[in-house]
């Protein structure tokens, strides 16, 4: 949906960009449209993929499992070095050594082991949030409202469990700095 007040887009804006990058779309009767959506200027229906992040998790391990790829959980990692085009990790127990690829999926502990491979970091945006989950058997669709502090319902994986977002009130606290604040 695009609100109907202090949008940074207008309906006809989004609905141009929409057609010139192809992207499938139905227009909303909005005054039929359930649950009932005020203050917009349009509503449009797509096929945005919501993914259930347990299917994706499993699935991940699987074609990681199939190509006989190591895979090392709860592992904190205290530093990684480069040599000879292959990583060392070294953590409280124990040392890995010889990896052609490392991949970084440590979220809050990104930089200290991005810096220990001597890249730049620069200043990020860090966003502590609360995000309700609120179980509603009769939904059945996310509805997001573009350009605004609003509320948005997102469906959570394959449950009649939904997440609730806003731009706004879900944030309570965001910090500007190089690190994860702790």
């Amino acid at each position: 949906f695009i609100s109907e007040k202090d949008s940074l887009t207008s309906a006809e804006k989004y609905l141009d960009f929409c057609n010139r990058n192809k992207l499938d779309y139905k227009l909303i009767d909005l005054k039929n449209f359930n649950p009932r959506i005020n203050n917009v200027s349009l509503g449009i229906i797509t096929k945005e993929v919501v993914y259930d992040c347990n299917i994706l998790r499993n699935l991940i391990i699987k074609k990681l499992d199939d190509h006989k790829i190591k895979i090392f959980k709860r592992c904190k990692v205290n530093r990684v070095s480069l040599k000879n085009n292959k990583y060392e990790l070294f953590s409280k127990d124990k040392t890995f050594k010889n990896y052609d690829i490392l991949i970084n999926a440590s979220y809050a502990d990104i930089n200290r082991l991005t810096e220990q491979l001597g890249h730049d970091i620069s200043e990020q945006q860090y966003e502590y949030t609360i995000l309700p989950i609120v179980k509603c058997k009769n939904i059945k669709k996310g509805i997001t409202i573009m350009d605004g502090q609003f509320m948005t319902i997102l469906p959570y994986g394959k449950t009649n469990n939904y997440l609730l977002y806003h731009v706004k009130h879900s944030v309570f606290e965001s910090k500007i700095q190089l690190k994860m604040p702790s």
